[in-house]
């Protein structure tokens, strides 16, 4: 086709979309973004304070306080294979966290990604905090460290 009309996608506007975007940039200015960041900043700051005495380990600061990557050092056996010498990985810790203890986070590149959101409160972090460390105990992540 000539013109502008090469650049057409093809897809049509959904009409419900710009009234939720305007909803929701409407909610982030009343909240506040430096209140947002701030927010996000206590909750991440505790897990990022108490992750590394648990085995887990973080890249080097600064890093943003909405996102977390903690990685499971390349030692750490599974409890039930220790002989075997099976590792651990984060998709490990991902599912744990999610089957036993209900907790949402991903794996990203063999790095468990936790993102605190607005939404988040201190007792979300508590439970995080219990389940990583529970994880931890089962499969040896602080063995070296002790």
């Amino acid at each position: 086709q000539p013109g502008a009309s090469v650049l057409q996608a093809g897809g049509r506007p959904n009409p419900v979309l710009l009234p939720m975007l305007a909803s929701s940039l409407t909610k982030v200015l009343e909240w506040g973004v430096g209140n947002i960041h701030q927010k996000c900043l206590e909750l991440s700051s505790r897990i990022i304070k108490e992750a590394p005495s648990m085995g887990y380990m973080l890249p080097p600061a600064p890093h943003s306080p909405h996102i977390i990557g903690l990685r499971i050092p390349a030692a750490a056996s599974t409890s039930s294979d220790d002989d075997n010498n099976s590792r651990c990985t984060a998709a490990d810790c991902v599912k744990y966290l999610e089957q036993e203890k209900g907790i949402l986070v991903s794996e990203r590149l063999g790095v468990i990604r936790i993102s605190p959101s607005i939404y988040n409160t201190k007792e979300d972090v508590n439970l995080l905090l219990e389940a990583l460390r529970s994880f931890s105990k089962e499969n040896n992540l602080c063995r070296d460290s002790t």
